[in-house]
């Protein structure tokens, strides 16, 4: 792979940076509040310098939000992966969910809020980006399930539906702990998500050795 030139390299610290200043004036100002020229103050660089990354505050916030859903896909991707049966994989990937939304609280609360903001062709924009890659989580996760079913671990039922119910109750806990006091931390629920899940998609007498396949 070729290396980056110094020139790409300014060019890609750049932008990193000014997505970092957003995040930090979003989650204080909310999207609508916010303006270009806060953003700009925020990452020390001249306006012109933002829009020579990003035509408009919108795009901004289209790719802050894109970069770090992608970063969560690679992040569960890379927990679930260390893992080798398929109930051990599901636990990892609910613990590597959850732990991500912990840490990053103050961006998906810019997420939730800005979401609530947004207006007709903009917000539908939004939905259709954040719809494909949720898309393409469904299909990873029913790989998991699918896998548990052929090695006999997980009960016929099919595997897209069940992606669908762990996926809807993560984001059922993580949406719950977002809006609510959270001064409890949000992994404390990772066995009661686990065993939810479990408990209702597992064979009994064949969950206690999947793990040592």
């Amino acid at each position: 792979m070729q290396a980056l030139s110094r020139k790409e390299r300014e060019r890609l610290r750049q932008r990193q940076e000014i997505l970092e200043a957003a995040q930090r004036v979003f989650s204080t100002k909310g999207f609508h509040k916010s303006t270009v020229n806060d953003i700009a103050l925020e990452a020390e660089f001249g306006v012109g310098t933002i829009y020579k990354h990003f035509p408009s505050k919108e795009d901004l916030y289209f790719s802050l939000i894109e970069n770090k859903i992608d970063d969560l896909g690679l992040f569960l991707r890379e927990s679930v992966e260390a893992q080798n049966a398929p109930v051990e994989k599901i636990r990892a990937l609910i613990g590597a969910q959850l732990q991500y939304f912990e840490k990053n609280e103050d961006f998906f609360r810019i997420y939730i809020s800005g979401i609530s903001e947004l207006e007709g062709k903009i917000k539908s924009r939004l939905h259709s980006k954040i719809l494909e890659r949720y898309q393409r989580y469904l299909i990873y996760v029913s790989g998991i399930f699918k896998e548990g079913i052929e090695r006999g671990c997980f009960k016929k039922i099919d595997p897209l539906k069940m992606a669908v119910g762990l996926l809807g109750m993560l984001n059922s806990f993580i949406s719950y702990w977002i809006q609510t006091d959270n001064s409890e931390k949000l992994t404390i629920n990772v066995e009661s998500i686990y065993q939810l899940i479990i408990e209702g998609v597992g064979r009994e007498g064949r969950l206690a050795g999947s793990s040592r396949e």
